[in-house]
């Protein structure tokens, strides 16, 4: 049997910005289903398109943020 409460999230996602508005509109949508942590990086950002864009930036922070949980292993894709 359970011990969660029912309001309690399930799920989480680590949401990466620094920028709070963005990090309020994500959690009014998500919360609380699914808990929203949130890590400011500062991560270069390529020129291209939107999908390039973006799978750029996921790649460059899941490398910093699995670096910093896992020094001696990378995440792999």
């Amino acid at each position: 049997m359970s011990t969660r409460r029912p309001s309690e999230a399930r799920h989480n996602v680590n949401f990466i910005t620094g920028n709070a508005g963005k990090l309020r509109e994500v959690r009014a949508i998500l919360e609380p289903a699914i808990q929203v942590d949130s890590q400011a990086l500062d991560l270069l950002e390529i020129q291209g398109t939107v999908e390039e864009v973006t799978l750029d930036k996921c790649r460059r922070a899941a490398d910093l943020v699995f670096s910093t949980l896992q020094p001696t292993k990378s995440p792999t894709r």
